[in-house]
């Protein structure tokens, strides 16, 4: 697993922040460009992605997925709080595997989670 994270309103509204600690788990960018990747789901349907690295503050970058991001967001109707994890898939370095799911309410406690992507 490259990361999970519960998604935030800005991840659904804006882009995806990667959280810092898995920051050298992606390709590296060519000249402080961007990079392609390649999702895909457990049943096939693939997805790109485009990640890219963001100034945050004084001498310090964050990773961001934004191009092809906010489609899937829509496309699979993301909420705040849904667990995102993204797995690296194969020998190849942009490829990975996204899984997507959701809480839900009134099963219990805690609420069992539904695979959504």
């Amino acid at each position: 697993m490259v990361f999970t994270k519960s998604l935030t309103q800005t991840d659904v509204e804006s882009k995806l922040m990667v959280p810092n600690e898995f920051f050298r788990e992606f390709p590296p960018s060519q000249n402080g460009g961007a990079v392609d990747l390649l999702v895909r789901n457990q049943n096939g349907l693939m997805w790109t992605f485009r990640m890219s690295s963001i100034r945050a503050g004084s001498n310090r970058s964050k990773l961001v997925v934004s191009a092809g991001w906010l489609s899937f967001v829509r496309d699979r109707k993301l909420q705040s709080g849904d667990c995102l994890s993204i797995y690296k898939e194969g020998s190849g370095e942009r490829t990975y595997r996204i899984e997507v799911k959701r809480r839900e309410r009134g099963k219990g406690s805690d609420g069992e989670w539904t695979r959504l992507v």
